[in-house]
């Protein structure tokens, strides 16, 4: 022990001095090696903290090391040196500590807001017309004379995933190059502006036309929260977060189901559904208006002038490579790959289901609407519940996210 806490004081001997002086932590009256004990004692609690039993005693909190009080042999007796009164705990030196980078952007509780409002709220009802838009097909179908075939009500369906898949790559480059917040208030706008307007078009082609611009604007919301929450959620809740950006968008599902469902069955027009849709967005819009910029940010400033030129050559790098090389990387990443047509397999099942589920009950089958809604709201609960309840607790056993 004594070996080795002179090597380390002498190892810091040689560091360089900083370029500004301090305030002395520590009153040194001796050999030379007593002037190394502020950036020392560091290297010296690390050194006694692997043996516990030995320096009970020698690190107080008014602490003072002197031949009388430390362990025989472990200091030279002509050290004689006063420590200012200062807590160590031994917890913090020995146990495994996770850092929170993010903190230095946004403070936590204006992330935990953050996550509530616009990873949840705004993806939950911008999910919303998913659930709303399949309960009002009978009702769409009678107020509008039966003007809809079989394959238009399945386009019409389709439209809004047809613009999720057509437009996701090009806002996740764009997320790269533009400013975060400057398009998520253009792309929640959109979103209300094309919510409101389905709802009160009886016009075939501008409704699918809605669709397919509230499916665009979507999927920036959706690419945008994940990131962010990847980026930016405390490192004990990462997991918990992301579990919870899936459970937001089938709970939005299921609100939209319920209202267009009990609504319309009660003889109430289907654009009732999307107009209370649309004016939660708005509030949400004006919400987003008065956040800080910075505090939507998808990257990190890193600490040190090294840090700080690698975070440089990475950013310059990332925007210097095309749309068409970063694709080209990431189907090279099998992980990726398997979990995208894991997703897109159950998203199949779980439209087509919901899609037919009205119909097929209510219209063939001849049941209660309200009671057809109450067995699907039931039937999606369940499931999103087992899955988060069971998801992130087993994803955090096996390593967590941040593990390959």
């Amino acid at each position: 022990s004594r070996q080795l806490l002179h090597s380390r004081f002498d190892q810091v001997c040689t560091m360089a001095a900083p370029a500004s002086p301090s305030p002395p932590l520590v009153e040194a009256s001796a050999q030379p090696r007593g002037e190394c004990l502020q950036s020392g004692i560091l290297l010296g609690r690390s050194a006694f903290a692997s043996k516990k039993d030995r320096t009970v005693g020698f690190i107080s909190e008014m602490g003072s090391i002197s031949p009388h009080s430390s362990p025989k042999g472990l200091v030279d007796t002509d050290v004689h040196l006063h420590v200012q009164s200062r807590h160590i705990s031994t917890d913090c030196v020995t146990g495994p500590c996770q850092s929170d980078p993010a903190q230095a952007i946004v403070p936590r509780s204006a992330r935990f807001v953050i996550f509530l409002i616009m990873c949840q709220a705004v993806q939950a009802f911008m999910s919303y017309d998913g659930g709303a838009t399949p309960a009002s097909l009978d009702t769409i179908q009678a107020e509008m004379d039966n003007a809809w075939t079989p394959t238009e009500f399945g386009l019409l369906g389709a439209m809004d995933k047809v613009g999720m898949t057509c437009t996701s790559i090009l806002w996740g480059r764009a997320l790269q190059l533009c400013n975060a917040k400057i398009l998520l208030t253009f792309g929640l706008l959109l979103n209300t502006a094309c919510t409101a307007l389905f709802g009160s078009l009886r016009h075939k082609g501008l409704m699918l036309s809605m669709k397919f611009l509230l499916g665009a604007s979507q999927s920036l919301q959706g690419v945008w929260s994940a990131v962010w929450t990847v980026t930016m959620a405390p490192p004990e809740y990462k997991t918990m977060w992301l579990g919870l950006g899936g459970l937001s968008a089938g709970l939005g599902n299921g609100i939209g189901t319920a209202v267009a469902g009990f609504t319309t069955a009660n003889g109430l027009p289907y654009a009732l559904a999307f107009q209370a849709q649309a004016a939660v967005l708005g509030l949400f819009w004006l919400v987003l208006l008065v956040l800080k910029r910075r505090w939507l940010v998808l990257s990190l400033p890193t600490a040190g002038q090294q840090q700080h030129e690698q975070a440089s050559l990475t950013r310059s790098k990332q925007k210097s490579l095309s749309t068409l090389s970063q694709l080209r990387s990431l189907s090279q990443n099998k992980v990726y790959v398997w979990s995208a047509l894991a997703i897109s397999s159950a998203m199949f099942q779980m439209s087509g289901i919901q899609f037919l589920w009205v119909r097929v009950f209510v219209e063939i089958w001849g049941l209660n609407k309200n009671h057809v809604t109450i067995a699907f709201l039931v039937v999606t609960a369940m499931g999103g519940g087992i899955g988060l309840g069971l998801g992130p607790r087993y994803i955090d056993r096996r390593g967590g996210v941040g593990t390959p």
